[in-house]
């Protein structure tokens, strides 16, 4: 079978991750219909088929930023992926996002990597903030990554709070956007919206705490948050590959009054959500 060819003339073998099973689930049900092949890799179960002659190789990489970023790594160094697509669901930072929306930010942050101050107000942080960084949540002030990427000179250092996504991958995600095939799932009585091109945050905290909620949107201007995207989107970057997240809102970071976090009931909604949408944009590719 001939497959296609990405830019550079190599194959097109297209990684999807999900980090939990009820984003994985969806992935499976559709492999029912198709031929696939299991493929066991240390601790991994990978599933590879062809769509549109391309490889697409599925695979659960765990929750959390130390799962998701090496069980990723494993699957680039065992597949070498051309393209990583993330599949997944998120909580609700900003208030235009609503439970069942997609969000495909153009960017992450990390919300939690930063300084823990004493709180005295007589001494600086030891990580001196600049004006363009977001303000401190109480003693916690966010900070930038330090990156080494030329492995004979350590003197070339780079500092990120952002890691973007790959333009044309969130171009065919606006595409993807305007198809009225999906049959996306409503979460309640409202019919899912797309928020296309803002900023996401992860963090390593579960964020439920409306005040965080607001503090993260007030400095990052996110519309969601998780536990992964930005350590998926750091470690493709290290590896250069084009990577895309696709987060389905299944509740909020925290609520107020008239909000309900219903995190269990609209999973497997949220999750089929993002699953119809990645499937829609491997198509496209």
């Amino acid at each position: 079978m001939n497959k296609d060819k990405s830019k550079d003339g190599q194959e097109e073998i297209i990684g999807v991750v999900c980090t939990f099973y009820a984003e994985l689930e969806p992935f499976l049900e559709e492999l029912k219909n198709r031929e696939y092949e299991k493929i066991v890799r240390k601790h991994l179960c990978f599933y590879r088929t062809i769509v549109g002659n391309k490889q697409v190789i599925i695979f659960m990489s765990g929750v959390g930023a130390v799962s998701s970023s090496c069980n990723l790594q494993l699957g680039i160094d065992e597949f070498d992926f051309t393209r990583i697509l993330v599949s997944g669901i998120a909580g609700g930072i900003s208030p235009d996002v609503h439970p069942g929306d997609l969000v495909i930010p153009r960017q992450w942050a990390d919300h939690t990597y930063g300084y823990l101050s004493s709180g005295k107000d007589d001494r600086d942080p030891i990580f001196e903030t600049l004006p363009d960084f977001p303000e401190p949540f109480g003693p916690v002030y966010h900070y930038w990554q330090m990156l080494y990427r030329d492995p004979l000179d350590y003197s070339k250092k780079e500092f990120r709070i952002w890691f973007g996504v790959d333009d044309e991958l969130l171009e065919k995600a606006r595409l993807t956007s305007l198809n009225p095939r999906l049959e996306l799932r409503k979460i309640g009585d409202r019919d899912p919206v797309f928020h296309i091109g803002g900023n996401g945050v992860t963090g390593c905290l579960f964020a439920n705490n409306y005040s965080y909620r607001q503090h993260l949107y007030r400095w990052f201007k996110a519309d969601v948050t998780d536990m992964e995207s930005q350590c998926l989107c750091h470690t493709a970057y290290l590896n250069n590959i084009p990577v895309l997240i696709v987060r389905a809102v299944s509740d909020y970071a925290g609520t107020e009054d008239g909000e309900h976090n219903l995190l269990p009931q609209n999973s497997r909604s949220a999750s089929n959500n993002a699953f119809r949408t990645v499937w829609d944009i491997i198509e496209r590719i």
